[in-house]
């Protein structure tokens, strides 16, 4: 479940910073190039843009619900067997 959690965090990762940087991208050094693109090219870069804030939005509350789930479910502690006690020997 942890390996699953990882990759859930990853992936919200690089999607946040996939838009951040489409977004400055977007906004700066790529704006004069959208434009001359046309409206299709424009708006399938801010589509891809949004998909992945979306999708970073979606995986976060995906990973809180789990969370609660954990917080939430009893933990199982481990019964533990009732050893003897142990006799210090006397010095």
């Amino acid at each position: 479940m942890m390996k699953i959690e990882r990759a859930y965090h990853w992936f919200s990762i690089s999607c946040m910073a996939a838009a951040v940087g489409m977004v400055c991208a977007g906004q700066t050094v790529l704006e004069p190039a959208l434009h001359m693109g046309g409206e299709l090219v424009s708006l399938l870069y801010w589509s891809v843009c949004s998909a992945c804030v979306i999708a970073t939005v979606t995986l976060a509350y995906l990973a809180l619900a789990s969370a609660e789930q954990r917080l939430r479910t009893p933990a199982t502690v481990p019964a533990r067997h009732s050893a003897p006690a142990r006799q210090h020997a006397k010095v």
